[in-house]
């Protein structure tokens, strides 16, 4: 793709951007932001207008001063959906979502243990079911799939690094193998981070730069994996409104500071101790215990102004986030304000799937479609991050 049009498509992707970002936001306010002239701006809307992507809308509440009205702008939300799916140990979830980030649609399967043998076979199985139910539904266009899975994950390259929930132990481009079968663009991300991007993606009027999601999954099923115990907890991390990944993907994977041996245990309780959580009062409390003496002096280290609470831990309710506060008291050493606040996601076991979908639509309004698929994609569509694929999603044989 050449120097020109590339510029051309990551200006585009600036004023989409904006209209995301606020909803009735006029031609001139984006040039105003963006930093392009009034001119370019007109010129790449009627385009993208004319692709059936942003719409004219009425303007509300406007005061008349004289002269013309400046005409708002709104992102044409049936121009495509966004599916999102969380890989856990023996399950999938999906959501689909709108480019508004409306939820149109859950679903969830019990698939038996994943693993990298029948990772693709069990994801392909799952496209095609989607495929059917959103058809029924009549939503045909999707711009993209993102993935949420447990384990050391580089988005960069789409590969799983290092997975013990689904027992992968060496890396696993999993995006390059789904690639071979989807005619669509399929993204990876670790699940926590996935959550992290579920709320800089659809929290997007509020002001998250610097916060934590927490993820913490009670799994009882988890067959194939018991010698670990049945809980999962894991941090997504955004500084300065960036998700940080740490030189080798790593970061966010945690591990008590009390939990002691080679066993790749994350707390001190045994493996036969959290197999018992939630339902065991006593070790629920000494597990909460553990968790939020770390995670406090991570938040008052790293300084930062959020706290999310999200999967199976939301179960045990708002107190949680009170309980929790305490901590965070306890370990600040100042006579000033706590600067953090803490709730809960909401999500449940959905959080890692609608997170994954956030993913998409951050990589959609923000120009950060991995470059081979530029490459692949950029002579043949003119925005070829938004290019709708029809329904099925799986195009070619397994054969």
């Amino acid at each position: 793709m050449n120097g020109k049009r590339r510029t051309k498509i990551e200006n585009m992707g600036l004023i989409l951007q904006q209209i995301w970002y606020e909803e009735g936001i006029s031609r001139i306010e984006i040039a105003k932001r963006v930093g392009l002239n009034k001119s370019t701006v007109t010129n790449l809307v009627a385009e993208l207008i004319e692709l059936g992507l942003v719409e004219e809308r009425a303007q509300k509440n406007v005061v008349s001063t004289g002269g013309r009205k400046p005409i708002a702008l709104g992102l044409n939300k049936e121009y495509g959906v966004v599916i999102g799916v969380g890989v856990q140990a023996e399950a999938m979830r999906a959501v689909t979502v709108d480019l508004a980030g409306t939820v149109l649609l859950k679903w969830q399967k019990d698939t038996g243990p994943i693993t990298r043998r029948n990772f693709i076979p069990l994801f392909l199985e799952a496209m095609e079911e989607l495929s059917r139910i959103l058809e029924e539904k009549g939503y045909v266009h999707v711009l993209g799939v993102g993935i949420g899975a447990g384990g050391i994950i580089n988005p960069e390259d789409g590969s799983i690094v290092y997975s013990i929930p689904l027992s992968i132990y060496e890396p696993f481009q999993v995006c390059a193998e789904l690639a071979e079968f989807l005619d669509v663009p399929v993204f990876v991300e670790n699940d926590s981070n996935s959550c992290a991007w579920g709320e800089l993606a659809f929290k997007k009027g509020e002001s998250y730069k610097d916060f934590i999601f927490v993820l913490v999954e009670f799994k009882e099923e988890r067959s194939h994996i018991k010698d670990f115990g049945g809980v999962g907890v894991g941090f997504g991390i955004v500084l300065d409104g960036r998700l940080h990944y740490g030189h080798t993907f790593s970061a966010g994977e945690f591990r008590s500071v009390f939990s002691e041996g080679t066993m790749p245990s994350q707390f001190s309780l045994s493996p036969e101790e959290l197999a018992q959580l939630p339902h065991n009062r006593v070790l629920l409390n000494k597990f909460l215990h553990e968790l939020f003496s770390n995670l406090a002096c991570i938040v008052n280290t790293l300084n930062v102004s959020h706290v999310f609470f999200g999967g199976d831990i939301e179960g045990l309710g708002e107190e949680i986030c009170d309980t929790f506060m305490s901590y965070v008291r306890r370990n600040w050493m100042y006579p000033l304000p706590i600067p953090c606040n803490v709730s809960l996601s909401s999500l449940h076991d959905f959080a890692v799937a609608y997170g994954a979908a956030g993913m998409i639509l951050d990589r959609i309004f923000r120009n950060r479609l991995h470059q081979s698929f530029w490459d692949k994609r950029g002579d043949k569509a003119f925005l070829p991050v938004l290019v709708r694929h029809t329904l099925p999603l799986v195009k070619r044989s397994r054969a």
